[in-house]
């Protein structure tokens, strides 16, 4: 008449093994009685099993579950949440997207920004979020967030880790207390700017935490209805993932070259994409002569910005 808290190896055979039991008879019916639960861990020197203090069961329901950001479907017996506002998860706990700030600077590039979820995507059944600084195109340029296979760690690493899920990345958390979701206090280890002979050390200042899909269009932009992986639609000639490119820049201060001028307004050039950025073009030698034009770009797999021919 014992209650258990075990792993799947336990439960899938229902044999008498677990990490908590309940002394049973007066918890025969339910498990959330106050019966009294025993455990193997933080016991006194010689102890095997001991009282498990502060422990508890209680009931829930499945609209608890299913919190903010879910409903339960209808006629389901087992809890199951139909998910919105962009959140996924099989209780919505993950948000559309998540802002990392903190990480140590790479001499390659940048690991802070937003991650947005990458439609289809899954890594040990949770969803996968990729930063869009390279532009959605750049994906094998771009930095993920995302769970590794068979393990409760979230990671952030690049294209290669995350297509195949694998467990390597430039940070990751300490799993178990993090499994639901990257945002919660874990704590988070990377491999860079550590003191001499460490390999991994705390990420101090490290965050992530939970942000909507309204904050990631801004000011210029609108979400996508029903779109579940933060899609902007762009207003005011705004462009860009996010919509954050204006639609002109104005450039002052470049030296004076012999053959001519580089500062001036640079508009955007219809159609014409670099690293899935817009181009922008100064008109100081008019639409037909593009040739002679100097442009604002950001060159293909990198995170510069140029101003060439």
């Amino acid at each position: 008449s014992k209650w258990l808290l075990g792993d799947g190896e336990g439960a899938s055979s229902c044999k008498n093994s677990g990490y908590l039991y309940n002394e049973g008879l007066v918890c025969d019916a339910r498990p959330d009685c106050a019966g009294r639960w025993r455990e193997s861990e933080g016991c006194a020197w010689g102890e095997t099993w001991c009282d498990a203090r502060g422990f508890g069961v209680r009931e829930v329901r499945c609209t608890d579950v299913c919190g903010a950001h879910g409903s339960v479907v209808a006629n389901a017996d087992t809890c199951e949440c139909s998910c919105r506002d962009g959140f996924s998860g099989p209780r919505c706990e993950l948000a559309p997207a998540y802002s990392i700030s903190g990480a140590a600077k790479r001499s390659w590039g940048e690991l802070n920004g937003i991650y947005t979820r990458v439609a289809g995507k899954l890594c040990n059944g949770k969803a996968v979020y990729q930063t869009s600084k390279y532009g959605p195109s750049q994906t094998w340029a771009a930095s993920f967030l995302f769970q590794a296979s068979g393990t409760s760690k979230w990671l952030l690493g690049d294209g290669e880790g995350a297509s195949s899920c694998k467990n390597s990345g430039y940070l990751y958390n300490e799993g178990l207390v993090c499994d639901a979701r990257p945002d919660c206090a874990g704590r988070w280890r990377e491999s860079e700017g550590c003191a001499w002979g460490e390999t991994w050390c705390d990420a101090r200042g490290f965050g992530v935490r939970e942000v909507r899909c309204t904050d990631v269009c801004g000011a210029h932009g609108s979400v996508v209805a029903n779109a579940d992986t933060c899609e902007c639609s762009c207003r005011d000639g705004f462009s860009g993932p996010r919509c954050e490119l204006a639609p002109a820049y104005s450039i002052s201060g470049a030296a004076k070259r012999s053959w001519g001028e580089l500062n001036g307004i640079y508009t955007r050039v219809a159609g014409k994409l670099c690293n899935g950025k817009a181009v922008y073009q100064t008109s100081k030698y008019g639409p037909s002569q593009t040739w002679a034009a100097s442009f604002l770009f950001q060159a293909s797999g990198t995170s510069k910005w140029l101003l060439g021919d």
